[in-house]
């Protein structure tokens, strides 16, 4: 998102892509991590890194849209991808964090 590698357009559909992928790599890394032990600096760590996701794809996302003109179609694309990633990140920042606490 920082380097203009190529038109607005054309990184709003690699976001977009890449966004959409998120959801499942959480699922995937729960079921990898499922009841073993994790290093109580690597769950900060991810903690931190979650509330950064909902930093970037809540107001991070339509700023972007909104500084490099994208049409409607292109904007609610990846809104919508960025909305679905950002549920995932939650849910698994919840799950980690009852990890944490049992």
């Amino acid at each position: 998102m920082l380097r203009d590698f190529a038109p607005a357009k054309e990184r709003a559909s690699a976001i977009e892509r890449r966004l959409s992928r998120i959801p499942a790599f959480l699922e995937q890394a729960k079921e990898s991590i499922e009841n073993r032990a994790v290093p109580s600096s690597w769950t900060t760590r991810v903690l931190n890194e979650c509330s950064g996701a909902a930093l970037l794809l809540g107001d991070g996302i339509r700023k972007w849209c909104s500084e490099r003109d994208l049409d409607e179609k292109a904007t609610a694309a990846l809104e919508v991808a960025a909305v679905r990633a950002r549920v995932a990140f939650d849910g698994f920042r919840s799950w980690l964090e009852s990890r944490r606490l049992a």
